[in-house]
């Protein structure tokens, strides 16, 4: 289990520099790039991935190293 952040006003997705603005064409709709940030208890970002299209996924068996690594 891990958590999840649901971010509705976009403020994470701007501090963290993954922001799509006008999201498919939609004026003023912003959206998330797919990334992915690994983050330890101190709060340090740990491993970053961002894509570099929507369609494209991470390497989950990369993201579940750099978790395991946390241990």
């Amino acid at each position: 289990n891990f958590p999840l952040l649901s971010d509705y006003k976009r403020d994470v997705v701007n501090a963290y520099g993954v922001a799509l603005p006008n999201f498919a064409g939609m004026e003023g709709y912003t959206a998330s790039e797919r990334a992915v940030f690994v983050i330890d208890k101190e709060g340090v970002i740990r491993f970053k991935w961002v894509g570099e299209n929507p369609g494209k996924e991470p390497d989950y068996d990369e993201v579940q190293r750099q978790v395991e690594q946390l241990k």
